[in-house]
């Protein structure tokens, strides 16, 4: 018989079924997106752990050390605003934003997670193409327009059903959720091969 080395019987430990809920808030906030999306996974018993996110750090470390496939950020979208349009510039949290240039800190430290943002204009094609590219997580959904709180609500909700009771994939449930519910905010999903509508 022969043995292996323990070193390279190691494997990767896997990211369980079940969402992490990071949620950075502000009091003028009109409720909490982050306990809402966490009573409704309790009441689906979806596994699930809710945290309010106290810095850029924090954020970067939580994302870091997720135990969950599906990673929720419930917080507010930083951009600029022109005469003509608004320029995403990254993710708020309370002690600065979470930049394109930020998400080298995140390097392959994603893989086989999917990101849900909910964060105003977040599927900005530069950021969503960079949090892909440097964190090698499967998936990103996040909507190109601002949603209102009620809306952001409204598409967790019919997301996470899809995909934990009605078992579809992260793919499926976008796609079904875009026809279905006509999308006003346009949520949509990249993944490593190409983004869909």
């Amino acid at each position: 018989m022969i043995l292996m080395p323990t070193h390279l019987n190691r494997s990767k430990k896997m990211p369980s079924k079940g969402v992490l809920i990071l949620e950075c808030s502000k009091e003028s906030d009109p409720g909490s997106e982050g306990r809402f999306v966490s009573h409704m996974l309790d009441l689906m018993e979806v596994p699930r752990k809710y945290v309010k996110v106290k810095s850029k750090e924090d954020l970067v470390n939580r994302l870091q050390s997720s135990p969950f496939r599906i990673i929720h950020i419930a917080t507010h979208g930083v951009f600029k605003k022109s005469k003509r349009d608004k320029k995403f510039i990254g993710i708020w949290t309370p002690t600065g934003k979470l930049k394109q240039s930020d998400l080298e800190l995140l390097k392959d430290k994603l893989e086989e997670h999917t990101i849900v943002c909910t964060a105003c204009l977040s599927a900005d094609k530069q950021f969503s193409e960079k949090i892909i590219e440097a964190t090698g997580c499967l998936h990103y959904v996040a909507p190109i327009g601002s949603p209102y709180f009620h809306d952001a609500i409204f598409f967790a909700h019919i997301f996470y059903h899809k995909h934990f009771i009605l078992k579809r994939s992260v793919r499926k449930s976008i796609g079904q959720y875009s026809r279905t519910y006509k999308n006003p905010h346009r949520f949509v999903i990249k993944s490593q091969e190409k983004v869909v509508m």
